[in-house]
């Protein structure tokens, strides 16, 4: 017999192979229960590149803070640019820091000049886990004469980064 979570994760890949969006709305319903949710996100694991991010958004806005942090974790892995405006207004209302530094990871990710500006004020983040999550998404445009600026201002960093 099989558990829970393998029998959930065998259903979630076979709707991704069929493209079953009504199924991901329903196991991503913010009225699933937290532990519900939380295995459903965890099931995702790689995610197609057209998956709809919709019910995945709305969990990154959901009152439970781990339910927060993996519905962006999920997020991230899409890699989608149209999701910068979405990363900032969150990274701007989060509070919970684990959050915020997977918020700032997400930005990071998308590897785009759009983003260098959301990099750089997190470098102002009073928690030195999400400033470094920062430099490391700026490293990409390291070469970047903005890019070196804001770097060359951590050198008097509080936090001696």
């Amino acid at each position: 017999m099989l558990s829970y979570g393998m029998e959930l994760r065998a259903l979630v890949e076979q709707a991704k192979q069929r493209g079953d969006r009504a199924f991901f709305e329903r196991i991503l319903s913010p009225e699933q229960g937290v532990k519900a949710l939380l295995q459903a996100l965890e099931s995702l694991g790689r995610l197609p590149a057209d998956f709809e991010p919709a019910p995945l958004v709305r969990l990154a806005q959901h009152p439970h803070e781990d339910v927060r942090l993996a519905a962006v974790k999920a997020l991230a892995r899409l890699e989608n640019r149209g999701l910068l405006n979405f990363f900032r207004e969150r990274l701007g209302i989060e509070t919970a820091t684990l959050v915020r530094r997977e918020l700032v990871s997400a930005i990071g990710r998308l590897r785009t000049t759009d983003a260098i500006s959301a990099l750089a004020q997190s470098l102002a983040d009073p928690d030195p886990k999400v400033v470094v999550q920062a430099i490391r998404g700026l490293m990409v445009f390291r070469e970047c004469a903005e890019v070196q600026q804001a770097l060359h201002a951590l050198t008097t960093h509080p936090s001696e980064l």
